[in-house]
């Protein structure tokens, strides 16, 4: 088995120091499929003993859909009862040819902390092509303005959650990793409607690339984002305890 480096710094000792807290209710899912109904046009069939397994140790969610442009929107939502965690995400990867980012959308709860991550994940590098960014990523830098400056104000316990975990990596510099309040909970759909709404502008005006070094590299860096995703993920060892390691392994075909 690969060496897994997995862990976000949150709060020290978090399961002792929160154990008299419940775990806040969302539909997380559901707000997320509402807002990028968009992309649901066509589900994908996932083996239901993957994509719909519940044990002692804990559950597994998971739907793929494909659209216009969209090779795999993935909805996972994953608890793990012997620590309390909730961990959901959306993934939303590009069609081949194209290079707009991958969206990734996360929200971690366990009793007491609300974690939620969310970027657009760039297939080029900013440094050499700025004009991607000024595309791609300008639009999200205003999303979270929106949402930190206005829909979350007041609710945000931590703006800058440290992320201990090579998956940091293919972050863009505008990604949101935040601590959110059980009582900002209720304008968590409209704080996801701005990002995703940001997203699927930029997914109804990108091209598709012509053959060539971007399109190469856009694939070239899927592939290694990918990669970096499977072998990083802080849930790998807390999942493979849970469901066991070929359960894990193939979930994590599916997802990344």
């Amino acid at each position: 088995m690969k060496q897994r480096r997995w862990g976000f710094l949150i709060l020290a000792a978090f399961l002792i120091a929160t154990s008299g807290c419940g775990v806040t209710e969302v539909d997380y899912i559901g707000i997320m499929k509402l807002h990028l109904a968009d992309f649901l046009d066509e589900s994908v069939p996932v083996d239901p003993s993957l994509g719909d397994l519940e044990t002692d140790n804990g559950s597994i969610e998971i739907e793929v859909y494909q659209s216009d442009k969209i090779a795999r929107t993935v909805f996972s939502s994953i608890q793990i009862a012997a620590t309390g965690v909730y961990e959901e995400s959306v993934f939303v990867y590009p069609a081949e040819g194209y290079d707009f980012p991958v969206l990734w959308a996360n929200l971690t709860r366990f009793p007491g902390v609300n974690i939620l991550i969310i970027d657009f994940i760039p297939l080029q590098d900013i440094v050499v092509n700025p004009d991607y960014a000024e595309e791609y990523l300008e639009p999200l830098k205003t999303a979270k303005e929106t949402v930190m400056g206005d829909i979350l104000a007041g609710a945000v316990l931590d703006k800058d959650v440290a992320v201990r975990s090579l998956a940091v990596y293919a972050f863009s510099p505008y990604s949101t990793s935040i601590i959110v309040a059980g009582y900002g909970i209720d304008s968590l759909s409209e704080a996801l409607g701005e990002y995703c709404d940001a997203y699927i502008d930029i997914v109804e005006s990108a091209e598709m690339l012509a053959d060539g070094p971007d399109k190469d590299y856009a694939e070239e860096k899927m592939e290694a984002f990918l990669a970096l995703f499977r072998e990083n993920d802080p849930g790998y060892v807390y999942m493979v305890k849970a469901f066991g390691q070929q359960v894990t392994d193939d979930v994590f075909e599916i997802i990344f």
